[in-house]
């Protein structure tokens, strides 16, 4: 049904077979949709996400980190958010901490944008900074054990000893 629906050349059913395509893990011909929704709109944040995500899968970190952005320059601020957070991702994937850093500084408040933030800090030697974001994320979510684990870490790289051994 999502193929004839496609075929009747509209940028929403194109994306809407890509996006069944993504799910089900079948990336080619999820790219393939997204290149005839493109076609046809554009300038759609939605595409370009959704594109990037492929890409992503894809193993193709550029061009998802390109189209994330594209995304990203369009999208409201929930949804730029998470699109930052998967361009940080792509970043270290492509072992570039700086650009991965600024990726995950501008998700703002996105949770797993903080942890990977404080992950990234506590492997660039800055457990100070980590500290701060992990104390920010045990506050509110105090049951995850990731933070405390996390933030373990962060207090004997700062010589806590005390602090690392309570958490």
């Amino acid at each position: 049904t999502l193929e004839e629906k496609a075929r009747r050349g509209t940028s929403e059913n194109w994306l809407n077979l890509a996006k069944a395509y993504t799910v089900f893990g079948y990336f080619p011909q999820a790219e393939f949709c997204c290149r005839h929704a493109d076609e046809l709109e554009p300038n759609s944040s939605d595409i370009h996400f959704w594109w990037g995500i492929i890409e992503d899968r894809l193993g193709r970190t550029q061009q998802a980190i390109d189209h994330f952005t594209e995304a990203a320059e369009k999208a409201d601020k929930p949804l730029a958010q998470v699109i930052h957070y998967c361009i940080g991702r792509n970043w270290l994937r492509r072992e570039d901490g700086k650009a991965a850093e600024a990726a995950f500084r501008q998700a703002g408040n996105l949770l797993h944008a903080r942890y990977a933030l404080s992950r990234l800090l506590l492997q660039t030697n800055r457990p100070e900074e980590a500290a701060i974001i992990l104390d920010g994320l045990i506050e509110e979510d105090p049951q995850k054990h990731r933070f405390h684990q996390l933030r373990a870490r962060a207090a004997q790289q700062q010589g806590d000893t005390t602090t690392s051994n309570d958490q």
